[in-house]
């Protein structure tokens, strides 16, 4: 596996299925894809670690 793959896979991971960010592979048509995904009228669920940002955030007070 090269490491853009495994960055790729990561991303993935992290974003895509913790989030519920849309994530787009990179193939040869991606642009295309997206901009398919932007003109459509979709919901998007975004879901954030509130309690591991405020933590985050609590280090600098």
């Amino acid at each position: 596996m090269k490491q853009s793959e495994s960055i790729t896979n990561i991303w993935h991971a992290i974003i895509g299925e913790d989030t519920g960010l849309p994530v787009f592979e990179r193939e040869d048509d991606f642009l295309l894809k997206m901009a398919d995904w932007i003109n459509q009228p979709e919901i998007t669920g975004i879901n954030l670690p509130w309690s591991s940002i405020e933590k985050w955030k609590g280090q600098f007070r």
